[in-house]
């Protein structure tokens, strides 16, 4: 997940040097209460490689992470990136996560994660159906063992997006509680993003039978607008074990399109900006100690994206309104796990059909350990995609390279990679990861 700010947000030279200053004062500045759990992890990754348009790029990152939890329960937690690319040098100040957690209360002798608190910042969101970043306050409050509440409020955002408008918000509590060996929750929220405001509500049910045959667990989840009628977004999970080793998994699912997406060259667009609902089946088979097996169908069916006004924007691009019939999708999935000794191999083969195209994906990893302080790493994948989301082509993947522990508190992985597909045309890329810990 990558969350970022646009060059308007962060002025290059002066941002980047107080980041740089700050970085070193937080690692090196010892913490003014020394009982104090301090875990910090530094990450710095680069590449050399050309788009499909022979646009060369140079790229950096420089990824921080940092917590640190008092003794008297207060924490401070920060994700931080810093990237260029080279060839435009276009520094990038990317914080994705950066708030402050104050305890109001120590919790239950019998539950001590069950703690009262409050948390400020920067920070992921998930009440509801969505996953959101929610630049705000954060406040879950025990009442009891089985009672609990949860306010929030603050400016929301998606991942990636980096023009954040003060504007688009959002406000909500919810109630959580546990009767008769059922988990409830119910929640409202108003939202506000752009064009889009309404008032949300929702609820979760969680229910698990360990004691019947095949100790079924049972979710379901809804959620309406409080100007509809109809069930707005809807989820049913239930999975059961058939026998010790074999796990299965049963679900419908009908979600609306997350207004905020705006992605052209995704992939998966027909499947992520337009109404859907679907049913799945899953199994996950523990065949013996050493291997183990994933089968997975999905079926979706959502409204093709017929344009019936056909307009023309600045940039050369169309716009208009959609609408269109009903169509249908199916994805079969087929994965497996296999360990001896030193070495692991994960392999997958995935096909969709949609709209009359197909996707036909596979790959393998093979791990393999060296000895202690050393990993040997070859993964890679090959795609064929016909007309799905107006793409058809080929795509490659391939990357081989060493994991590497240097002493106690770095991790390093050097590694080789190539690729290409139908955004990026890519030669040769070296990838280096230096990972720093401190405790």
């Amino acid at each position: 997940m990558v969350l970022g700010l646009s060059k308007q947000f962060v002025p290059v030279n002066l941002k980047c040097w107080c980041f740089l200053f700050l970085y070193w004062l937080y690692v090196n500045v010892p913490s003014y209460n020394m009982i104090a759990v301090t875990t910090s992890e530094t990450t710095i990754s680069g590449g050399y490689y050309s788009d499909i348009a022979k646009k060369l790029h140079s790229t950096v990152y420089l990824d921080w992470e940092f917590s640190n939890i008092q003794e008297n329960g207060l924490e401070t937690f920060s994700m931080i990136g810093l990237q260029n690319d080279f060839y435009d040098n276009d520094w990038m100040l990317k914080p994705y996560l950066l708030y402050l957690t104050y305890p109001l209360s120590v919790g239950y002798e019998d539950r001590p994660s069950y703690k009262s608190k409050i948390q400020v910042g920067r920070q992921l969101l998930t009440e509801g159906f969505e996953i959101e970043i929610l630049d705000g306050i954060y406040l879950p409050y025990y009442l009891s063992h089985d009672l609990k509440v949860w306010l929030y409020g603050g400016v929301v955002h998606i991942p990636d997006e980096l023009k954040i408008n003060s504007k688009d918000q959002l406000y909500g509590s919810s109630l959580g509680f546990k009767k008769w060996q059922i988990h409830f929750k119910l929640g409202a929220h108003y939202k506000k993003y752009q064009d889009y405001e309404n008032g949300l509500l929702y609820i979760t049910i969680l229910r698990s039978l360990p004691k019947l045959m095949f100790q079924p667990i049972v979710l379901a989840k809804g959620e309406w607008g409080t100007d509809e009628q109809d069930l707005r977004q809807g989820l049913i999970d239930i999975n059961f074990r058939l026998i010790k080793e074999i796990k299965i998994f049963l679900g419908y699912s009908k979600r609306q399109p997350v207004k905020q997406f705006e992605l052209d060259k995704y992939l998966y667009r027909l499947l992520a900006i337009f109404p859907q609902t679907s049913y799945y089946s899953k199994l996950r088979w523990l065949c013996t100690s050493n291997l183990s097996s994933f089968i997975s169908y999905e079926k979706f069916s959502y409204q093709s994206p017929v344009k019936d006004i056909p307009e023309s924007s600045n940039d050369g691009t169309s716009t208009g309104s959609f609408s269109g019939r009903k169509e249908v999708a199916e994805k079969i999935e087929v994965s497996g796990v296999w360990r001896l000794k030193s070495t692991t191999v994960t392999s997958y083969i995935m096909t969709l059909y949609s709209y009359g195209g197909s996707l036909i994906d596979w790959g393998s990893e093979i791990k393999y350990v060296i000895n202690p302080l050393a990993v040997f790493r070859l993964e890679g994948d090959i795609a064929r995609i016909k007309k799905i989301n107006s793409i058809t082509g080929m795509a490659y993947h391939l990357r081989t390279g060493f994991d590497f522990h240097l002493g106690k508190n770095w991790l390093a992985l050097l590694a080789v990679e190539i690729e290409r597909n139908y955004m990026v045309e890519i030669d040769t890329r070296a990838v280096f990861y230096v990972s720093h810990f401190a405790f």
